[in-house]
């Protein structure tokens, strides 16, 4: 493929569509209802602000996103980067520099316009809506001073860099990307012990954290883990920002734990030894070096697609330049590197949100209070006015961390054992289909609980020695146990068995177990002849309910419990049907009252036609093979022998089962700990 300006404002104008849809569709987020997690921290006049400030952030970047984009047009298509070049080959030349000092001028006189363009949107950000809000403490001075240093720094430590990256593809031939590289590796590795020592008190004052309950908590805590650190120091982040963050900075023994001083104002002592213990876990579960891998891999990859481009004379061409060098090619391949590097960024971004994830599972799980990390993440939200609800878009292609309301739910799932478990009372026009009448015979002996007997007449092919049963060894298959159909007249089951259809894919459980409650709800509304059935993929189009479907999708995490509720409602409602309730029960297996309310939900839905249920459970406990989250409504309870009707959606490998009552529960109150609590 030939390179040419036209193709590379295509790519650049792209990009820049695709984040500018994110943030517009973030705005549209900004919900006026405060969420039920955050009523008591955010009194109405606070929250207000805080959508009045997430919306000027946005609209600001939105205005930061279009003048950078233009610019980077004009200053391509009016011939700025040869006029760069052409600039800095006259500085060079005057002091008779070769490639390596020509190199420098270039990327000096790049560096110095680019801080003159985004000075005056630093200063509006900072001192205007930073002001604005009450989060800026940063003084002109301070504001300077920082700018003056981060100039300094940038070229000490990025001179070198760039100096020796000109210096291998001068003299190295077709390995210069390698020599590069492995240059490259040495100085991030160096760096990460530097940092701490010489950079970061160039900027900050650190102290050490006084002796107290604060200390004495995190050194226990600490110690059990045995993990090593070489001091706990505070941050006078106050300087700057009321903003509050922690750290770790160093390895090994190295380590230190830093907090911001607004940090240690704002929280509990035992919320900051949650913060402590995520942090910690990111330690333990290997992030930090995974991080470091990724991004030396990453270089290596950056570093032989810039020997690529360097040998392409179109490159040049392409961007204006007349004359090609090495200093302006390594320049201009680092440009046409970003938007790979952009959509890498996602993979790592998600991987991020995963990390986070896995560390908020890790503190609960070692310091065993999930609700203090919860209440240091919501005052965390609150302080810096968070966006609550973000859209799925620009989640996915800017966040690192989940949003807050995700991360509450998986730590509060994890916790309760909350495995969802919904009762959809329908609108009177909801539900008119009628069961058969019962008939007159006498019922059964009571069969066992463990594994229902089938009924005498039924048969069932026997097993082959060895072989293992495709359900677990309380399920008894449908086929060879319907005595219960015949005697009852089971609503719920001729309500949902005409509109039985397999799931999709293998992760659209929740799809297909709504969509046979929206079909069998829209039955008593006297359908016209051009109103089709409804579908799995129809109901996701129809409920319009962004998050449900890109759980759904590839880089998804699944259904969250919570939230099906939620997508229930939006699915009923998008068919024209008004659920009267719609109320989800979480199961603990040590909780009575929980095992005795979803008993309660089992009698009635199964005497009321206008009922029905929806089950979240780890499939595995019922059928004894797949050991995930899995939704499935209920068909039937047959109260004698205490046993449920699962219309399992998984219909390539599985036929209804019944499970007994005890079964049902405790599957529902398993958690699926891959899964972080999410199915």
């Amino acid at each position: 493929m030939v390179l040419t300006t036209e193709l590379i404002l295509a790519i650049f104008g792209f990009i820049f569509v695709i984040e500018m849809v994110a943030d517009f569709l973030n705005l549209g987020r900004l919900r006026a209802e405060l969420p039920g997690e955050f009523q008591g921290l955010y009194d109405a006049e606070k929250y207000q602000n805080s959508l009045r400030y997430q919306a000027e952030v946005t609209r600001f970047e939105l205005v930061h996103r279009a003048v950078s984009f233009g610019v980077f047009v004009l200053w391509i298509v009016l011939g700025g980067w040869n006029w760069a070049d052409q600039v800095s080959r006259q500085w060079a030349g005057q002091f008779q520099f070769g490639a390596v000092g020509s190199g420098l001028m270039l990327i000096g006189l790049i560096s110095v316009l680019r801080f003159l363009f985004q000075l005056p949107f630093s200063l509006y950000s900072t001192f205007v809506i930073e002001s604005r809000y009450g989060f800026n403490r940063t003084t002109p001075k301070t504001f300077a001073s920082d700018a003056i240093k981060g100039m300094l720094l940038g070229a000490i430590l990025g001179g070198p860099i760039f100096a020796g990256l000109v210096y291998f593809f001068e003299t190295a031939g077709a390995s210069a990307w390698l020599y590069a590289w492995v240059s490259l590796t040495l100085f991030q590795i160096a760096i990460t012990y530097i940092a701490p020592a010489v950079i970061l008190p160039l900027f900050n004052r650190f102290e050490p954290l006084p002796e107290g309950e604060l200390k004495r908590a995190i050194d226990t805590y600490a110690s059990e883990r045995k993990f090593q650190l070489k001091g706990i120091f505070t941050m006078d982040g106050s300087k700057r920002s009321t903003k509050s963050n922690a750290f770790f900075t160093g390895f090994g023994r190295f380590r230190k734990l830093v907090l911001f001083d607004t940090l240690v104002s704002h929280q509990t002592t035992e919320e900051l030894v949650a913060v402590l213990a995520h942090e910690i876990g990111h330690f333990e579960k290997k992030h930090i070096l995974q991080s470091m891998i990724f991004s030396i891999l990453s270089s290596g990859v950056m570093l032989f697609g810039v020997s690529f481009f360097l040998a392409r004379p179109d490159l040049f061409q392409s961007f204006g330049v007349e004359l090609p060098s090495l200093g302006m090619g390594l320049v201009l391949a680092g440009i046409l590197a970003g938007p790979v590097l952009r959509l890498v960024s996602i993979l790592t971004l998600w991987r991020s949100r995963v990390n986070e994830f896995e560390a908020d599972h890790f503190a609960k799980e070692t310091y065993g209070k999930p609700e203090a990390l919860i209440s240091a993440l919501k005052k965390l939200s609150v302080d810096h006015l968070s966006h609550l609800t973000p859209h799925p878009m620009k989640v996915l292609c800017e966040y690192s961390h989940p949003p807050i309301l995700e991360r509450i739910k998986a730590l509060r799932v994890v916790a309760l054992f909350g495995i969802l478990f919904s009762t959809v009372a329908f609108a009177a026009d909801g539900l008119a289909l009628k069961a058969p009448p019962a008939k007159k015979v006498s019922r059964p002996r009571a069969a066992r609980l463990v594994s229902p007997s089938p009924d005498p007449s039924e048969s069932s092919t026997p097993k082959a020695a060895g072989e293992k049963s495709k359900y677990g060894s309380d399920a008894t298959p449908l086929s060879v146990s319907h005595e219960y159909l015949k005697m009852h007249d089971a609503p719920q089951f001729w309500a949902l068995m005409p509109y039985y259809v397999p799931q999709q894919t293998h992760s659209s459980c929740s799809a297909a177990t709504v969509t046979m409650l929206v079909n069998a709800a829209r039955v008593g509304k006297n359908l016209k002849s051009e109103e089709q059935l409804a579908t799995e993929s129809e109901v996701l189009k129809k409920a319009k309910v962004s998050s449900w479907s890109f759980s759904l999708s590839v880089l998804g995490r699944g259904v969250l419990l919570s939230d099906m509720g939620e997508y229930v409602v939006a699915a009923l409602k998008a068919y024209g049907v008004k659920p009267q309730l719609v109320e989800t029960v979480h199961a603990d297996k040590e909780s009575k009252e929980a095992r005795a309310q979803i008993h309660q939900i089992l009698v009635e839905q199964e005497k009321n036609p206008k009922q029905m249920l929806l089950a979240n459970f780890l499939q595995g406990v019922y059928t004894g093979d797949a050991p995930v989250g899995h939704f499935a409504p209920v068909g039937a309870y047959d109260s004698q022998n205490q046993r449920v009707l699962i219309l399992d959606p998984d219909r390539e490998w599985y036929e209804p089962y019944w499970v007994s009552e005890e079964v049902f529960f405790n599957g529902m109150a398993t958690v699926d700990k891959s899964a972080n609590g999410a199915y």
